[in-house]
């Protein structure tokens, strides 16, 4: 099969213990799965649904057995297999056609809410499309979803059901979800989605809101009220005992700080003599120690010259008389001689020393009259400090009373005013709150948007027209081919015809070109699209009206059944299966003519053992 871009499956298959492989393949771009009913075609479509992400799939009783389905695919060229268990919300993904866990497995993929390690199939299909982060508007206050490839199969998918509803193509019956289907046929024709547009609050989440901002308020309130310290004193009344008390604590602060001035003073003065006294002390204590160090010297000086005068009379009694003559023998000794001379030295020397040490003795007396003197003056020094000590000890201690009884009264004012103030901002909060609370009384909810914010623009629905018209030209619809479309429908109206007015059929082919039509616009505009279509019985109109279970047929059925057009749409689609895939489950045969051009796989159904009777 031609590889084209977007998503292209190429085979689903289901498997079971010990139960035979249920598989279908695609090898053209075109493939027609059509034969009798309850042969497994529309399960076919659920299989296909519940590997794009669908949470849950309905077995029939054929399924019994089977336990799990892959899926192969090529996504923007890039071919993966894609196993699910049935009724488990686990995907493995395996790059290629081969599914062997140890070689090709690319990762885990859930349905539901992402976790911090698993993440959404949906998101693995969007990334590898090329699209993600789309954010489209879910009602007309803008509430924001992102696309998902479920929301999108809308545009893509349509089963027997959904496709002769009169329900626009690309609407669901849920009518509440129509702003969501309206965005995602806009972000299809233009390329933009809706994160640009503000988020509103919707009416009922402003009521709940409003409610709950309400009782916040009065409870917040009515807490504020109960710490009130004065509930039954005016606002008046307080300020005005508010602004009293700041001037007396002004005034008491003024006057505290008067008198810690006055006694820092006294500190500082305090501490001045107390320097000056440590310096006389030390003073006295020097000149204390000197004084004593001057009367030991005293005392030596006295002793030396005691001891030099002995020395200086013995030497004097040694050599009176003496005419250096021996006692003995009468005659004169050199030696004799000089000992008297030496003697008379020492004499000499003692003398001499006797003097200076009385002038040093006679200078000793002065420095220690001196010392004293000083001693004496540092002493009364020391004693008036110590007087002035005292006086400073006892204002410190008859000031500081003054200033720890300021300080007791300049506390009991600044609590009263504590809680004056405390309570003038209370009622300060309880006076915003009620405020906040006749406001929130007075808003109303936001209007939503007006519907044609998430309208495509005129030129983008012209566009959208024309190729509808192209394509009825194309399979030569009966009619002129006028097309319009119909914002209040979200459809299309051909020749003055709503879509919706016509038969089960014709509804059916329409219903199909309106999304071929969205296909080839996209291509057109270079824009994004999946790039496949899955119709459930757009020839609805060539049933048998017998045995088929839609029963007869309506006047404009026949007429078309008249024409050629159920053989000009396959043909038609053939011409354009460069551009997508489409699979086409149908109950009616297919011109022989075409195959060539579309494969056909035929369910023939139980009553044919050598042909294929269904999907299993």
């Amino acid at each position: 099969m031609t590889k084209n871009k977007g998503l292209k499956i190429f085979e689903i298959s289901v498997y079971g213990e010990n139960k035979k492989a249920a598989r279908i393949s695609f090898d053209k771009e075109i493939k027609i799965v059509n034969g009798a009913s309850n042969t497994g075609k529309s399960f076919l479509l659920s299989l296909i649904d519940y590997m794009l992400g669908k949470e849950n799939l309905k077995l029939i009783k054929e399924a019994h057995g089977y336990t799990e389905c892959i899926i192969k695919m090529y996504l923007n060229d890039k071919p993966f297999s894609i196993k699910r268990k049935f009724n488990h919300d686990v995907y493995e993904v395996y790059n290629g056609f081969e599914h062997d866990f140890d070689v090709n497995f690319y990762s885990f993929f859930k349905v539901g809410n992402e976790t911090k390690k698993i993440k959404t199939i949906n998101s693995f299909y969007l990334s590898e499309l090329g699209v993600s982060n789309v954010i489209l508007s879910t009602n007309r206050s803008a509430k924001k979803e992102s696309l998902t490839i479920r929301t999108l199969s809308r545009s893509i998918r349509s089963d027997e059901k959904s496709i002769i509803d009169d329900i626009s193509p690309i609407l669901t019956p849920v009518y509440t979800e129509d702003t969501k289907y309206q965005s995602i046929f806009k972000f299809l024709l233009t390329g933009e989605d809706d994160s640009k547009i503000k988020t509103l609050v919707s009416r009922g989440a402003f009521t709940s809101e409003k409610k709950g901002k309400t009782s916040v308020l009065e409870n917040c309130i009515t807490d504020l009220e109960f710490d009130l310290a004065f509930p039954d004193e005016e606002l008046i009344s307080l300020e005005e005992r508010c602004d009293k008390l700041q001037r007396a604590i002004d005034e008491e602060s003024e006057n505290i700080s008067s008198a810690e001035e006055s006694l820092l003073e006294v500190v500082n003065n305090k501490k001045t003599i107390s320097k000056e006294l440590e310096s006389a002390n030390f003073r006295v204590r020097n000149l204390t120690v000197n004084e004593i160090n001057f009367n030991k010297l005293q005392d030596l000086y006295v002793k030396d010259i005691d001891r030099l005068s002995s020395q200086e009379e013995a030497a004097f009694l040694l050599t009176v008389g003496h005419n250096g003559e021996c006692g003995v023998c009468g005659n004169s000794s050199e030696s004799v001689c000089r000992e008297i001379k030496l003697i008379d030295d020492l004499a000499i020397a003692s003398i001499a020393e006797i003097e200076k040490i009385r002038v040093k003795k006679d200078e000793l007396s002065f420095a220690i009259e001196t010392t004293n003197q000083k001693k004496k003056v540092f002493e009364q020094h020391v004693n008036d400090l110590n007087v002035k000590l005292t006086y400073l000890d006892n204002e410190s201690k008859r000031r500081a009373p003054i200033i720890k009884v300021g300080d007791k009264n300049l506390s009991g004012l600044r609590g009263v005013l504590s809680a004056i103030r405390k309570d003038l901002y209370i009622r300060d909060k309880i006076f915003k709150y009620k405020t906040q609370l006749q406001e929130s009384e007075l808003q109303k909810a936001p209007k939503p948007y007006d519907k044609e914010m998430f309208l495509p623009e005129s030129s983008h629905i012209k566009d959208f027209c024309r190729i509808y018209q192209d394509i009825l030209d194309e399979i030569k619809f009966p009619g002129l081919h006028g097309v319009e479309f119909d914002f209040d429908t979200y459809d299309v109206i051909i020749d003055g015809n709503p879509r919706d007015s016509n038969g089960k059929g014709v509804k059916a082919i329409l219903h199909s070109i309106f999304k071929i039509a969205l296909l080839l616009y996209c291509k057109e505009k270079k824009l994004f699209h999946p790039g496949i279509l899955i119709l459930d019985s757009p020839l609805v109109t060539y049933r048998d009206p017998v045995k088929h279970k839609m029963g007869e047929l309506a006047e404009d059925e026949l007429a078309l059944k008249q024409t050629s057009v159920r053989y000009n749409f396959l043909d038609y689609l053939s011409k354009i299966s460069d551009l997508a895939q489409f699979i086409i489950i149908e109950n009616i045969d297919i011109p022989e003519t075409l195959s060539n051009k579309i494969e056909v796989e035929t369910f023939y159904g139980k009553g044919n053992p050598r042909l294929r009777s269904g999907f299993f």
